[in-house]
């Protein structure tokens, strides 16, 4: 047994607590995979939810994907017969046009032009009648979840504006649908001419965050890194994106970016001249060092922001962070480059500070609340790292899933040097290849690749440490539900981690801990065994 749900919308959304359930997938090539809301949405597939304990090839084999000839409703921005009316139509982040529906639409075509298809055999004037069940439909559910939307990047309906430059040297404003039917008008119009596409603003239209669009604005045609606030299109020579004045967040339906923030400009603090950094406004994927990103309310970073500007520069030029910049800091919020977690320090004996509290084991077994301190017969720390503190700045997702594997690639793996469970950095120095590979190649928003502040694979009491931090209700909070940030999004762990600590007793076959950062509890792995890592930033706090 299967219930259909309509599985395009325009962005990803926490609409739901159902979008993260796990149902079957129709692909447009007729495929049918094992997958949730959003892993279908991602696809253009057509999701359904599936009455199975288990989703294996029979409930997969009990679901029907429509046929290729199957048509329905769509409900898609190039359906609207006047984009002027619909613009109109907005108020109060809700839309009573029943504009935009069109019959007789295959799956595919409504997939392809990016709308939302209503099933097979649906009738658009079922939507019709009411335009409450026309704008649930357009905007995929989201207006009938209770849920948090915004109908710029919810409607399918919503155009964008684009500038198009005429052969007397003015501009005329049209609605898209696309970037790329913005450079075909262009093209049509004057192919001489140049134009600029404004994703998220429709002409004439006053947006609840910045301006209108003015297509005079000389602003809208100068690229940013002059000075302007438009970007060169990634796909087209004749236009430029020109995103919104206030630089708000900004959804592009046309193609996916490594971060989800394309259109987005925001400060961008990056190296110049050896020691020397400079701060310039820029889209992400133009900016080569650390990308601010957003404030909580929502609007973009600047460089006049210099407080925050400073802390970044600083610590890229010193690789160190201040003591009132911590203070200032809560656990769960994004920071320089991802979630801060807290301070952490060594514990035992000759540490000059407090022994911390962590959650997991000593030796390996159930997770359990112990005190992080070294024992008789660990490693010997070096007093560089013993009388430091240092913030610890954890990756918002999983870097790789991967053995250990040592440099030799031999089976009898035999270290030189012991490893210690707490020192991270240390043991990034241990000859084995995915430890490497992340110090030499992992970068994160402009950090890492063998850089002073680079990243690292925690160590077993770091880890603890770690597992104790990112499971309290205030680091859930902040990074979860009240992100400073909200261009940067935090993934739960899942599973079993490496450390970098090695069971050092055991001189053949080395095994490393690992932990399940989902219960706590604590095991050993053969190096070739394959366990997730989640790199982690140490930034040395600078004594008073």
């Amino acid at each position: 047994m299967s219930i259909q749900f309509r599985s395009r919308i325009r962005s990803v959304a926490d609409y739901t607590n159902h979008l993260s359930d796990e149902g079957v997938c129709c692909k447009p090539d007729g495929v049918k995979i094992s997958t949730n809301y959003i892993g279908c949405m991602e696809v253009s597939g057509y999701f359904q939810y599936v009455d199975c304990e288990v989703i294996d090839d029979d409930c997969l084999a009990s679901v029907s994907c429509p046929e290729l000839s199957d048509t329905g409703c769509c409900c898609a921005c190039k359906y609207v017969d006047d984009y002027g009316a619909y613009v109109n139509s907005i108020g109060n982040n809700e839309s009573d046009s029943v504009d935009g529906l069109k019959d007789d639409i295959s799956f595919c075509e409504c997939s392809r032009v990016g709308g939302v298809w209503a099933g097979p055999n649906t009738r658009c004037d079922d939507y019709k009648n009411n335009w409450e069940d026309t704008f649930s439909l357009c905007t995929n559910g989201a207006f009938r979840s209770g849920g948090i939307y915004d109908i710029e990047t919810a409607d399918r309906r919503y155009p964008e504006g684009c500038c198009i430059e005429l052969s007397d040297g003015t501009f005329r404003c049209d609605n898209v649908c696309s970037d790329t039917e913005c450079s075909e008008k262009q093209t049509s119009e004057n192919s001489s001419g140049h134009g600029s596409h404004y994703p998220g603003i429709p002409c004439n239209y006053d947006p609840p965050i910045g301006d209108p669009i003015d297509c005079g604005d000389e602003n809208y045609s100068t690229p940013v890194n002059i000075g302007g606030l438009s970007v060169p299109s990634n796909r087209y020579s004749n236009i430029s994106t020109a995103p919104n004045p206030k630089e708000r967040k900004i959804s592009r339906r046309t193609r996916k970016t490594k971060q989800g923030n394309a259109g987005l400009v925001s400060a961008c603090v990056q190296n110049k001249n050896k020691n020397e950094y400079e701060c310039e406004l820029a889209r992400v994927d133009y900016c080569d060092g650390c990308w601010l990103g957003l404030k909580k309310n929502g609007t973009s970073y600047s460089c006049n922001d210099t407080d925050n500007v400073n802390v970044i520069k600083n610590f890229m030029r010193k690789g160190t962070i201040g003591r009132s910049v911590i203070d200032s800091w809560k656990i769960g919020e994004y920071q320089i480059a991802g979630y801060y977690a807290g301070i952490f320090n060594y514990g035992g004996e000759k540490s000059p500070y407090a022994s911390l509290e962590g959650w997991g084991n000593k030796e390996t077994g159930e997770g359990q609340a112990y005190t992080l301190e070294n024992k008789e017969g660990d490693c010997k720390e070096l007093k560089s790292f013993t009388e430091n503190q240092y913030a610890v700045i954890v990756a918002g997702s999983d870097y790789l899933n991967s053995d250990l594997v040592a440099m030799d690639k031999r089976k009898n793996v035999k270290l030189a040097h012991k490893s210690s469970g707490f020192d991270s950095i240390r043991n990034m120095n241990l000859s084995l290849q995915a430890l490497n590979t992340i110090k030499l190649d992992y970068t994160n928003n402009g950090f890492g690749s063998g850089n002073v502040y680079g990243w690292a694979v925690p160590a077993q009491h770091l880890s603890a440490f770690i597992y104790n931090q990112t499971n309290n209700i205030e680091f859930i909070t902040n990074a979860i539900m009240e992100k400073n940030n909200p261009a940067y999004t935090w993934t739960p762990y899942k599973g079993f981690y490496w450390t970098s600590t090695l069971l050092d007793e055991i001189k053949r076959n080395k095994v490393a801990y690992v932990q399940n950062m989902e219960t706590g509890f604590v095991g050993v792995s053969n190096l070739f065994r394959k366990h997730r890592a989640r790199p982690v930033m140490l930034l040395r706090i600078l004594k008073n």
